[in-house]
């Protein structure tokens, strides 16, 4: 299983904001497309991703606002096109009461070489390495603990073992 971090934007070309998936899981076929997905970097990346891969949720200049799963690999919304499509689960998904800031994920230790995109910054789709997955399970935790429940419910499943003891 692969961590992947999905960013949308309602200030680009065809905005989109993950609220809209939250409040109804059944939006989440046919994401992307030649018009939302132009980076290189998010190509090479959804042609990585794999059915049952975990999505951490980030909304621009909100913060990481949820988790969900991929329903299908990735997919080129065209033959011969770049890969630039994927599909989310209805379920389980988890939408977050308190966001977690970009600036707050930025101060992890090491989150620089555990999260592409506090690297990159440009584009959708982004690899995040295990470690870089289990502290943003922690600050997932610190800004949300009346949400723990629901995390771990969420982690097991999705079959991921909690990087902490969730009471």
């Amino acid at each position: 299983m692969r961590y992947w971090w999905v960013s949308a934007s309602e200030n680009s070309e065809g905005g989109w904001h993950w609220g809209y998936f939250f409040q109804n899981p059944r939006s989440g076929k046919r994401w992307g497309g030649p018009e939302w997905i132009r980076s290189t970097l998010s190509h090479k990346n959804i042609r990585r991703i794999r059915q049952g891969d975990l999505v951490t949720a980030y909304q621009a200049k909100e913060g990481i606002v949820g988790l969900a799963r991929f329903a299908s690999d990735g997919y080129q919304s065209t033959s011969g096109a770049d890969y630039d499509m994927f599909d989310l689960d209805r379920q389980p998904v988890l939408a977050l009461k308190q966001r977690v800031p970009l600036d707050t994920i930025r101060m992890l230790p090491h989150s620089k070489t555990t999260i592409q995109f506090v690297r990159v910054l440009r584009g959708t789709v982004f690899e995040v390495k295990a470690l870089g997955f289990e502290r943003i399970v922690g600050l997932l935790l610190a800004f949300n603990p009346g949400q723990a429940r629901q995390i771990a419910a969420f982690l097991s499943k999705t079959r991921v073992k909690p990087p902490y003891r969730i009471a």
